[in-house]
């Protein structure tokens, strides 16, 4: 098979894929997504699921279980199967049947071994309309899974330790001339459970008196033991649009300034804690904005009014001392023919 018939079969391949996921994704929906549960050594917990055919047909879903890990600095979960770990303990019902529209609410049993060290461990149960290991040799499968999150804490002397590598404003850039000023912090887990860190980002002026305040997590985001989880924040107006590229134009830019407005220098102050303890950490960074095109203009505009001030004011005393004048030589003429 030559190169160009390979490339449009991968193409044709991975496009079906896609409607096959969008479809699924439309036929079955979970609740809950994730679970954050805890639990001792040899304790066996019990789950509820809910599944909910939104398909116009009748359908049979099949469970599937994995660990998960996360990928880079995004948190983004990689699912891994595996012959030990938390989707080793799970057990499921192996099918369910669904009418079209119906919902159906299954237990999902977790046995947690008593050999089970303390931490975390995380892992994910799928449902998928094709039965495990149902592809024949040399047959290809195509399934599109849904998935609920199982964060699992196994109770006992679990070391918490944390610690922010990074905190500043994105790509280093610490000159802006308007909002929103993106930033970002990367937070290190040297513990052995997930950690969720909380707090805000204060945004002071060069007076120290506070611009903004900023949810740290907006995305309540969970950092996984040995792993490195990088945090974007944003200062921005209410209803900024923070995918909006800024203007070229020098009026363009302008409006945008005066919409967007911020001028000075600030400092951003990062407060965050984290596990059971709640410890704290912190950082800071620092940056300007100058909207110096919207400063340009409204100098100009400035120096414009003073001027016309100014001329009206000496237009004022010239009407004025003319208008004393003018009594003067009235008061003057007057007393002459009185004489």
């Amino acid at each position: 098979m030559n190169k160009k018939i390979l490339s449009f079969t991968t193409i044709s391949v991975l496009v079906f894929s896609f409607l096959v996921s969008f479809h699924q994704a439309n036929a079955l929906t979970l609740t809950p997504i994730r679970f954050s549960i805890s639990g001792d050594p040899g304790q066996t917990l019990v789950e509820q699921i809910t599944l909910i055919n939104e398909k116009d047909k009748d359908n049979t879903f099949y469970p599937s279980f994995a660990n998960f890990e996360a990928e880079g600095e995004s948190g983004t979960p990689v699912f891994k199967e595996g012959t030990e770990g938390l989707s080793t303990w799970i057990t499921a019902p192996k099918s369910v049947d669904l009418p079209a529209g119906t919902s159906k609410t299954i237990s999902v049993e977790i046995k947690i071994p008593q050999t089970a060290a303390p931490g975390g461990y995380f892992a994910a149960a799928f449902f998928g309309d094709v039965p495990p290991n149902s592809a024949g040799g040399g047959e290809v499968s195509i399934s599109t899974k849904i998935g609920t999150l199982i964060l699992l804490r196994v109770n006992g002397d679990i070391k918490e330790q944390a610690n922010i590598l990074e905190f500043d404003t994105l790509n280093s850039q610490h000159f802006f001339t308007a909002l929103p000023v993106g930033m970002f912090y990367r937070l290190q887990n040297g513990g052995g459970d997930r950690a969720r860190p909380k707090g805000d980002v204060s945004i002071r002026n060069i007076f120290g008196i506070k611009a903004a305040s900023i949810d740290a997590n907006t995305v309540q985001g969970n950092v996984l033991p040995s792993q490195i989880r990088k945090f974007s924040i944003a200062w921005a107006k209410q209803n900024t649009n923070l995918d909006e590229k800024i203007p070229s134009g020098f009026f363009s830019q302008v409006k945008y300034q005066w919409h967007n407005f911020a001028f000075g220098r600030f400092s951003a102050n990062l407060a965050v804690t984290y596990g059971s303890t709640n410890a704290e950490l912190q950082a800071k960074t620092t940056f300007w904005v100058l909207p110096w095109q919207l400063l340009i203009v409204i100098i100009i505009l400035g120096i414009l009014g003073l001027f016309i001030l100014m001329t009206l004011i000496k237009s004022y005393n010239r009407f004025i001392i003319q208008k004393a004048k003018e009594s003067i030589s009235q008061n003057m003429g007057g007393g002459a023919s009185g004489n």
